[in-house]
This record gives structure tokens, sequence and C-alpha cells, in this order.
């Protein structure tokens, strides 16, 4: 999948499912990794296989396609060096065997937080 746009508030916890089908080989380890820009191999924030990415689900659907459905999790602290309002690019590389495969690319977008006490606002 290419082009996926994640965007939430930056400080708050994100989580967010996604779905690889037809990929049957033993999959030893997944990274999501986001970068301010493609030239930069310093990356800005990175999640693993059971450090940020679970399998929640896997099995066989209606046509036959095997698939794999995991959970990424973003902590409120993990953005808090990150800037908010420009596009960060990520992808999802899984690794299996001898192969290293992008399977998700796309952009991320941190929006600004407000203030939990607009109730006191006038």
């Amino acid at each position: 999948m290419d082009n996926v746009k994640f965007e939430f508030y930056k400080g708050r916890t994100y989580t967010r499912d996604f779905t690889i089908i037809g990929y049957t080989a033993p999959v030893t380890e997944m990274y999501f990794t986001i970068c301010d820009n493609p030239s930069n191999k310093n990356y800005c924030l990175r999640k693993s296989l059971n450090k940020g990415i679970t399998v929640v689900d896997n099995g066989t659907d209606e046509e036959g396609n095997t698939y794999t459905t995991y959970n990424l999790l973003i902590d409120a602290t993990d953005t808090d060096h990150m800037k908010t309002n420009i596009e960060y690019g990520f992808d999802i590389v899984l690794i299996s065997e001898t192969k290293k495969i992008q399977v998700i690319t796309g952009t991320l977008v941190l929006n600004d937080v407000y203030t939990k006490t607009c109730n006191e606002c006038k």
C-alpha cells in the first residue's frame, strides 16, 4: 500500500491496524519508521515487532488468501521531539529470512495540541 496518510494530535496515543495479505513466509522482524526527509538516514521514530507493532489476527479469508493483521501503537510521548503541521514520510518494512520488503509507505502529520481546559475559556 502506498500513499497512506496518518494524521493525529501530537502528544496523544495513536493506534491503527493494518493487514498484509498473501505473504506466507515467517516474518522475523518488522519496522515502522518515520523520517523528516528521504535522504536523512536518522529516523525520528521507529517501532518494531513486539515493541509497538503486535500481531492481532491471522488466517485465511473467504477467497483463500492468507493474511496477518498487525496493530501499530504510538505512545503519547513518542512524538515529543517532533514538529507539528509538517509531513513526515514513513514506511513499514518486513524482514523475512533474507528478504526485506517495503509493504506500506505514506505520510504522517502531527496536528497541534489544543488545551484540555477550554471550558475555562470565555
